[in-house]
């Protein structure tokens, strides 16, 4: 667990696994309406999902060309793997942040350094050994203060064992964060305007919508969806998405709270006191 963990900070989270059904509903209706590409996690690790292999495998049977998911890596072995890569998974990010046991341990609270490393070199070998050129293997640092002087040696450490080593910047979603963890200062930007509106829905495993990844506070739930009730072309469409990306347009998305607790707007976010 990251100790930003914001699903945790908030407590409006339990631990649940989205149905099968709900996620065959949700595939069908999208592939329906030209879905091309999903994320199978959001707050949560993906692995922990018993029908994970076959979400993986029925959203490829639909015809969504882009499959990919995040995970920390703790959880796996090779049998597991193997599936996982014979499922069709088109890229997995493991989600890693550092390369020396003090500081991995720090960041992902509850795991262990040496077994992580141990499982992505796994399943980098598994997928050479079955001759797959797929699910293309990422490598993901997030850039804080506790890693950042880490970043050249990580791409070294991991190259041999992915296909793309990447970094993200820090980032203290509505300040939930009880460290200042930036390495550079953000400016403020209360005219951004988000592409996100536009481009995806967050279902999450309760079937709540939201409009953003990001909304860990679940502020601008758009509507919920199981695989008996509502629709998502109902929500791609309804009034509160619509009135969001209207105010998005006017340069006013400060006004709407869920927005207001992104650093694109609110710039550098120091944590709550």
């Amino acid at each position: 667990m990251c100790p930003r963990t914001h699903r945790v900070a908030l407590g409006k989270w339990k631990n649940k696994m989205m149905k099968f059904e709900t996620f065959k509903k949700i595939i069908d209706e999208g592939t329906e309406k030209g879905l091309k590409a999903i994320n199978l996690n959001n707050f949560g690790e993906s692995f922990f999902n018993k029908k994970l292999v076959e979400m993986i495998e029925y959203a490829k049977s639909k015809g969504v060309l882009d499959v990919m998911l995040h995970t920390n890596g703790t959880v796996m072995d090779e049998i597991l793997a193997e599936r996982i890569i014979n499922s069709g998974l088109d890229r997995i990010i493991f989600s890693l942040d550092s390369i020396t046991k003090e500081i991995y341990e720090k960041i992902r609270i509850g795991a262990k350094f040496e077994d992580t490393i141990k499982n992505v070199k796994m399943f980098y070998k598994v997928r050479e050994k079955i001759c797959k050129y797929k699910p293309v293997i990422r490598v993901s640092m997030v850039r804080m203060k506790e890693n950042d002087h880490e970043a050249n040696k990580f791409e070294k450490f991991w190259g041999p064992y992915a296909d793309e080593v990447t970094y993200t910047d820090y980032r203290n979603q509505d300040g939930l964060d009880t460290a200042d963890r930036y390495t550079k200062f953000k400016k403020e930007n209360k005219s951004y305007s988000c592409p996100a509106l536009w481009q995806r829905l967050t279902v999450n495993a309760t079937g709540e919508v939201t409009a953003c990844c990001r909304d860990a506070g679940k502020r601008l739930t758009l509507g919920k969806i199981d695989e008996k009730n509502k629709s998502l072309t109902n929500i791609w469409n309804g009034d509160k998405l619509k009135e969001s990306r209207i105010m998005h347009e006017n340069k006013q998305a400060y006004l709407i709270d869920a927005c207001n607790g992104c650093d694109h707007i609110r710039g550098h976010i120091l944590p709550k006191k």
